[in-house]
């Protein structure tokens, strides 16, 4: 079933959701390192990466074949803790992003500063039962650049949106 739905978001290219190449550019000219946590086989998310042009914006990319581990199991963050290790940066200057209750449990069993974006299946619904901050919680992808500028103690190059 998993590769049959991997060929129909191929066959149907994903939409993006707005913000999204906005975001992820000014991460990039604020110098931010960026990866990519995903169930997915890494033949499928790179094609999908590809044809929304968006294989540049991610240094490191975890995908099936990397970590036997899922989605809410914190060691899923193993992969790209170790290759941001290697480039100087520590978990707790992480910050990772989902949009479902498991993803929030994972960042959050891992001792990772977690954000949820409710464009995904995490909802208000969804706090009693896995707990956020407000203020962790963005409408959309294109907040986060706002909340690493109220929370980021180190300069930031801020970039007209």
């Amino acid at each position: 079933m998993y590769t049959d739905w991997e060929k129909l978001d191929e066959a149907d290219l994903i939409t993006l959701i707005p913000g999204t190449k906005e975001t992820l550019s000014w991460l990039r000219k604020n110098n931010f390192l960026k990866c990519l946590i995903t169930s997915r086989h890494r033949d499928s998310l790179l094609n999908i990466l590809d044809a929304n042009d968006l294989i540049h914006e991610f240094e490191i990319i975890t995908a099936r074949q990397d970590c036997p581990y899922h989605k809410p199991d914190p060691r899923v963050f193993e992969h790209s803790l170790n290759g941001l290790r290697a480039n100087g940066i520590t978990k707790e200057q992480c910050i990772f992003v989902g949009d479902t209750p498991s993803d929030i449990s994972a960042g959050k069993n891992a001792g990772i500063e977690t954000l949820v974006v409710q464009t995904g299946p995490y909802l208000l619904k969804h706090v009693a039962e896995h707990p956020m901050s407000l203020g962790n919680i963005l409408q959309s992808i294109d907040d986060m650049p706002l909340w690493i500028e109220e929370h980021h103690e180190a300069g930031l190059t801020v970039l007209p949106r």
